[in-house]
């Protein structure tokens, strides 16, 4: 080989290696990751705006909650604190021995046989009474009103310890509410209260307080 061709090739050599060190630094095949596209970054952004937005309604679905907490919470307490500015008097049957609070307002009439009262609200609609009888097995039917006028029927434990079955449904005449008692010396005592639906709705607390205070002894 002549002595020129020697500075050629290496000149040649020279420029390859030049050449793969370029082509490394523009492509490198190892090294941190590229980064993110602009459309991951617009999806990740339309994610984090989408929990934010989930969270808000979040918030304004407790505080709705709240509010409605709130809302019966006061709704109790002015029921209560018309129910206590109420005064109540106590009747007491002689002829069963049972006894019933009611509003001290509410006008009544006993009735000839002494089994009860019936009162006077001023409205013919309205028919709320209370009145004890004998029962006899084979003639009696306490709970007759339930399958006459397909009434809903449900027991409840009253203020005087007695588990009471209350009646009550809409009928053509009206809200039928109904308590009934039957002891163990066969006398049955009931409480009935037939009304407009309105009228029912504006005193059903303290419709509920007379039945709870019924005390059969």
């Amino acid at each position: 080989m002549s002595k020129k061709l020697i500075p050629l090739i290496l000149i040649i050599v020279l420029a390859l290696s030049v050449g793969c060190v370029n082509e490394n630094t523009n492509n490198p095949t190892t090294g941190d990751p590229s980064p993110p596209s602009s459309e991951d970054d617009k999806e990740d952004e339309n994610t984090e705006d989408q929990n934010d937005k989930n969270e808000d309604k979040d918030k304004e679905n407790d505080q709705d909650n709240n509010k409605d907490e709130e809302n019966n919470d006061e709704d109790e307490n002015k029921d209560d604190d018309n129910l206590e500015s109420i005064d109540f008097s106590k009747y007491l049957n002689a002829r069963f021995g049972y006894s019933i609070k009611h509003p001290s307002s509410w006008e009544y009439r006993e009735a000839d046989n002494s089994d009860g009262i019936t009162f006077f609200l001023d409205n013919d609609d309205i028919d709320i009474r209370v009145y004890g009888l004998h029962y006899m097995e084979d003639v009696s039917d306490p709970y007759i009103n339930e399958q006459e006028k397909d009434l809903q029927r449900s027991k409840k434990t009253l203020d005087s310890g007695v588990d009471v079955t209350i009646l009550k449904g809409q009928t053509e005449e009206g809200y039928h509410l109904e308590m009934v008692y039957l002891d163990d010396e066969d006398i049955e005592y009931h409480f009935l209260s037939k009304t407009s639906q309105k009228f029912y709705d504006e005193n059903k607390d303290l419709i509920e307080k007379m039945i709870y205070s019924f005390d059969p002894k």
